[in-house]
C-alpha cells in the first residue's frame, strides 16, 4: 500500500475544556497542521571541552494549525477560546482505509494562541485559520469519545 488517504470523516479532531475530552468535535475541518515534537539543545561546553558540547534538552510540541469551513459555532466558539486563553484538551484520531486506527494523538494542555476568519471572495467558502499552541506532554494514545 502506498499510504492512507484522508476521506470521508477519517481524521477528526476534538477539542474541549473537560477531561477526557468529551464529544465535541470541531467539524468541517480542511486542514490539522504538522504534530510533534522538537528538543531543545542544551550546551555543555567547557573551558576543558576540545569540541562544542551539548545534550537534547526539553521537548517543544509546537502550535498546530487549523482550517475550518465556517458553520454552525465554530468561529465564534474558537475565538471566545482565543480571546480567553481557554487551556484545553484535544485529541486527533486518524483512520486507515479499514477504518482502523493508524494515528492516535492527544494533550491535556493546550490554547487558542490566534483565531483569524480568512476574509470572504465571490463564491468562494468561509473559512476560519486558527493555531492551537500545545503545552506539555504529547501522548500518542487517544480514546475516541462516543457521539
Amino acid at each position: 500500500m502506498a499510504g492512507s488517504i484522508t476521506q470521508k470523516d477519517s481524521t477528526r479532531i476534538y477539542m474541549n475544556t473537560t477531561t477526557p475530552v468529551k464529544a465535541d468535535k470541531l467539524s468541517n475541518v480542511v486542514s490539522i497542521g504538522e504534530i510533534g515534537a522538537a528538543a531543545d539543545e542544551v550546551d555543555t561546553t567547557t573551558i576543558d571541552s576540545v569540541a562544542k558540547e551539548n545534550v537534547g534538552g526539553m521537548d517543544d510540541n509546537g502550535e498546530v494549525a487549523l482550517v475550518l469551513n465556517i458553520v454552525d459555532t465554530e468561529l465564534t466558539k474558537l475565538m471566545a477560546w482565543q480571546k480567553d486563553k481557554t487551556k484545553l484538551k484535544w485529541g486527533v484520531v486518524a483512520d486507515d482505509a479499514d477504518g482502523d486506527a493508524i494515528i492516535s494523538l492527544s494533550g491535556s494542555d493546550a490554547w487558542i494562541k490566534s483565531c483569524k476568519w480568512n476574509g470572504a471572495t465571490v463564491g468562494g467558502l468561509l473559512q476560519v485559520s486558527a493555531t492551537m499552541r500545545l503545552s506539555g506532554e504529547l501522548l500518542t494514545t487517544y480514546t475516541e469519545p462516543t457521539i
